[in-house]
């Protein structure tokens, strides 16, 4: 990766802060690495020129620019949200008491890139379709741009825009089942709406899908979601904060060797979607790469990060039935392959909990 303003301007170099700065701006944690292993191998030039106090101190400095940026890279992490439409127990009609029940719901709920839409309904009587903007106005279910109808429908949101969905069931739309929501905008779906209450009387979205579907992420209104990400960033400060003390308490008998430590410790450990490169696992996470994917060669893992979890499904595998969950990227909603919810062999059920990443779609990190 080439950062601009870091090319070599007499012998020491390092980026300035304004060039920092301009990069925190749009930072992820592959870059991270990437910035992470240049500023390494520009202190490598100037402890090779024989500056060794002025390499010192930028060693110091590196350091400390280095934890800035993964405090910055937390703060800005974004986290996918699964949501159950209108939080019924099923895609249907509308009530008669609740007959705009779609549109309030769309209009009091933050959808950004990365979550997904869960449509629950029975296959025999119902489906989903998405249409155009002037197909949903008019109830027009003629040659629709998704058609989904296999009873537990994902639809991952992987770009901004306005996005129009109704039941494939000719008459349901004109009943309003129907779905507009507003992506990286300020809400849509309130068109020709009676007044909606105010928010706080409104019924409390609670995902109630969560106890149906095992372990899918709960809502951002839920106070969980806080407590496990404060916990991440714990975690990960803590480390940040022991390596880097480490390094500087380390530095005068063994000048850039703990530095090199700490790189081999973030850089070895990674895997990420091999079309976006959002990190979805850690390489301690692995448990065997002897397991066979859809594709080809499959890792499982005991866990994985920044992914979303579909519906659950019975499916024949190699070593059995099992019931699964597909997983998909967080960030490009690419799948990724599946999480083991429940083996029926007892020989199988260690499985449980654990996901199959495919090889062909994950990639290590190696900068």
């Amino acid at each position: 990766m080439k950062v601009a303003g870091t090319q070599p301007r007499g012998r020491n170099n390092i980026p300035t802060w304004t060039v920092i700065i301009i990069t925190i701006s749009d930072l992820s944690l592959y870059r991270f690495i990437v910035f992470f292993q240049l500023n390494n191998r520009l202190f490598s030039v100037s402890e090779t020129l024989g500056k060794t106090k002025m390499a010192n101190l930028l060693s110091h400095n590196k350091l400390l620019v280095s934890l800035l940026l993964t405090l910055v890279q937390i703060q800005t992490k974004v986290l996918c949200y699964q949501y159950k439409v209108g939080d019924l127990e099923a895609w249907g009609i509308p009530t008669l008491a609740n007959p705009q029940v779609y549109a309030k719901w769309s209009k009091y709920h933050n959808l950004t890139i990365g979550d997904s839409l869960l449509f629950l309904y029975p296959p025999s009587q119902d489906s989903v379709i998405q249409v155009t903007e002037e197909s949903y106005k008019r109830c027009n279910l003629k040659d629709p741009i998704l058609y989904m109808n296999n009873g537990n429908s994902l639809f991952n949101i992987t770009s901004n825009g306005e996005f129009y969905f109704t039941s494939g069931v000719a008459g349901h739309c004109q009943k309003n089942q129907k779905l507009h929501i507003s992506v990286g905008g300020v809400g849509g779906g309130m068109e020709n709406m009676d007044a909606a209450p105010a928010p706080s009387s409104l019924p409390a979205y609670a995902p109630s899908y969560h106890t149906v579907f095992g372990n899918i992420p709960m809502s951002p209104s839920s106070s969980a979601s806080p407590h496990i990400t404060s916990t991440f960033q714990v975690l990960i400060i803590g480390f940040l904060i022991c390596a880097l003390f480490s390094a500087l308490m380390g530095q005068d008998k063994h000048k850039g060797v703990k530095v090199d430590i700490m790189e081999d410790l973030i850089v070895s450990r990674l895997y990420s979607c091999s079309n976006c490169r959002n990190l979805v696992a850690f390489h301690d996470d692995v448990i065997s790469k002897a397991f066979q994917g859809r594709s080809g060669r499959g890792f499982l893992f005991s866990h994985a990060m920044n992914v979303t979890v579909g519906p659950k499904e019975d499916r024949q595998l190699m070593t059995g039935l099992h019931t699964v969950a597909d997983v998909y990227c967080c960030d490009c909603g690419e799948v990724l392959g599946w999480k083991y919810e429940r083996a029926y062999e007892e020989s199988q059920k260690y499985k449980e909990g654990k996901y199959i990443l495919e090889k062909s779609k994950i990639v290590r990190e190696n900068c």
